[in-house]
């Protein structure tokens, strides 16, 4: 039987004069001995790999059509197996990947970036966990406004870096989110994108991690909720571990940061989120939103850059016609105070001023010597006031 005469697969060799010579053949050999006998799943990554050494596009398509026919398997699934599969050269064993005692102690400090200061650092993951009607939703959208914008979200310490943010609502309807948007922005919210159940009723992160790669690239990803981009078992640890590792690394190579909304089951009391405990294992920050009467308790349960404590807050939302306003009342001798200090001071916010004067400057507001000290010690750990020394050792101020 006459059979069309294929290309030489270029298999490197030495051919004694200290040249390369070609091999020919070799790999096509094995691939079509492979596809001609009885084969398995378990031959499937080293047809792929011989595939992929194939450079003629036409005997590379043919290998595929009869992959997928013998393994039943559609044609841009074994061909994005090809494209992303790497040589074995470039792969570099566990043994490599050692780091000694001095490489640890020696390697250069890196300084943690924020989206929120001190709440969201870059590159991590926050669970916002909460029963329904906790007004989850409503914090991730204020949270997202002032992300975009580059404002303080709830309190003055938790200055946003200006970046762009990605919505993917897919519980909300486009009515609801038009009416918070209202109450909410009392200016455009530009830089900020909505993915909605309108236009797409829910994601498979496992089919699609490809599509959002390029969505999240280099922006704030906030997804209502959770279980809605994803097929596996929420109450499975390995499946959950699965999904969370598909967002560690969105998380780590592409986005500035995750936001997840993740629903409580009823019945774990105050704390605890519903299904496998895979999902709080493996995210950075993890808050919990919980009714506490007239207000919302922000309570951080976990956090891998701070301690939880400096993070909880109480916050008061209320709803009106015109607005929407959600206010952090956990500190409101501090965020009183800043603000007299900022009034007194708004002339020449460059201005250095000695602890003594700021003393005296702020007596005529009632406070006293030993409690503006400790709200100045404060302000300097939240980082909206800069110490320095002055003349005579004296204690200086400036803001940040």
């Amino acid at each position: 039987m006459h059979t069309k005469e294929k290309p030489t697969m270029a298999v490197v060799g030495d051919n004694g004069n200290g040249k390369e010579s070609v091999n020919t053949n070799i790999a096509q050999n094995d691939i079509e001995n492979l596809l001609e006998t009885s084969f398995n799943k378990n031959d499937y990554s080293r047809i792929v790999g011989l595939i992929r050494q194939e450079p003629t596009e036409v005997f590379r398509n043919k290998y595929i059509r009869v992959l997928c026919e013998k393994l039943g398997l559609g044609f841009g699934d074994v061909l994005r197996d090809i494209e992303n599969q790497k040589p074995k050269t470039e792969q570099k064993k566990l043994s490599e990947k050692l780091r000694s005692f001095e490489d640890i102690i020696d390697s250069e400090d890196i300084e943690t970036k924020y989206v929120i200061n001190k709440l969201l650092p870059e590159n991590f993951i926050m669970l916002l966990a909460g029963r329904r009607g906790t007004k989850k939703s409503l914090i991730a959208l204020r949270m997202a406004i002032d992300i975009v914008r580059g404002d303080s979200f709830l309190t003055e310490n938790w200055r946003t870096t200006a970046t762009e943010v990605v919505y993917i609502d897919l519980e909300n309807s486009i009515k609801l989110i038009k009416k918070r948007l209202r109450l909410l922005a009392y200016h455009y919210a530009y830089n900020l994108k909505f993915l909605l159940r309108q236009d797409i009723l829910s994601i498979d992160i496992e089919k699609q991690i490809e599509e959002l790669k390029e969505l999240v690239k280099d922006k704030v990803v906030i997804i209502d909720t959770l279980s809605k981009i994803h097929r596996r078992d929420e109450n499975s640890n390995p499946h959950m571990t699965i999904i969370m590792e598909h967002l560690i690394n969105l998380a780590q190579t592409e986005a500035k940061a995750l936001i997840l909304l993740h629903h409580k089951g009823k019945g774990l009391g105050d704390l605890g989120s519903r299904g496998a405990t895979a999902i709080e294992d493996n995210a950075d920050v993890v808050i919990e939103i919980i009714p506490d009467k007239n207000y919302v308790n922000f309570k951080c349960t976990k956090h891998r850059d701070c301690k939880e404590e400096d993070i909880s807050r109480l916050l008061e939302i209320n709803f009106t016609d015109e607005e929407i306003q959600i206010k952090d009342v956990s500190d409101q001798e501090f965020n009183i105070f800043f603000q007299h200090l900022k009034d007194e001071y708004n002339k020449d916010e460059s201005i250095f001023s000695t602890q003594s004067r700021i003393v005296e400057t702020m007596k005529p507001y009632g406070y006293s010597r030993e409690t503006v000290i400790d709200l100045l010690s404060e302000a300097c750990d939240y980082e909206l006031l800069k110490r320095t020394k002055g003349e005579n050792n004296s204690t200086r101020y400036c803001f940040n």
